[in-house]
């Protein structure tokens, strides 16, 4: 699972490329309105106790404090640039594979459950990007969100991304949860098959070219 060095832009891929991202990241999902479940339930080990579980560099900083994928939440999934070879996407989400994944965050009120997408057999890192995206664009009432952060220290209209734009609307995607900080910034393992979503303030954040 290893990447290279190579820089892809998803926005402006080659036709190979483009329809590999379309097949693996653009499917679209039902956007369902429910109310926020704020127990997380994890799932049974899908592993052996004594083996340790490493996720797709696509999915984690290096130990640099590098990304290998520019994905912000607030934008559209074409945006996504890769940087590594053109199957990478397609790739397992892990090592060992796993049919199935949980990552939280502690803003959000409900876990994201990734399962594997038509016939494969395991989770791509393509399963884990766009389920992530799509789950963060589900519409909630802004009552909702309002009400669940106006307890909380850093309201969601003081976050270092401007959302005031949302006040006026009924309607808000669940990406407000998290307050602004709408840049992936990987995955850290926190239990069984369960992952932490890292998030961060927009900002450029380009792995360095490689001579």
């Amino acid at each position: 699972m290893a990447t290279n060095g190579h820089r892809h832009d998803i926005s402006s891929p080659g036709a190979s490329y483009k329809g590999s991202v379309h097949e693996n990241i653009a499917s679209p999902l039902q956007l369902v309105l429910g109310k926020p479940c704020r127990r997380h339930i994890p799932l049974p080990s899908q592993t052996e106790s004594n083996i340790t579980i490493v996720v797709h560099p696509l999915l984690v900083r290096s130990s640099r404090g590098e990304m290998l994928m520019e994905l912000e939440f607030a934008r559209s999934l074409s945006g996504v640039r890769v940087f590594g070879h053109e199957g990478c996407v397609k790739e397992e989400a892990t090592n060992p594979p796993l049919p199935s994944m949980a990552i939280v965050h502690p803003k959000l009120p409900w876990p994201v459950v990734i399962q594997r997408s038509d016939d494969r057999e395991w989770v791509t890192a393509a399963d884990v990007i766009e389920r992530l995206w799509s789950a963060l664009q589900v519409p909630i009432p802004f009552r909702t969100l309002s009400s669940l952060l106006k307890d909380q220290d850093d309201l969601v209209l003081n976050s270092c991304h401007s959302t005031s734009d949302w006040v006026e609307q009924e309607i808000v995607p669940r990406l407000g949860y998290l307050k602004g900080k709408m840049r992936f910034m990987g995955l850290r393992a926190i239990g069984s098959d369960t992952w932490e979503l890292l998030v961060a303030c927009n900002h450029r954040y380009l792995l360095p070219l490689k001579e």
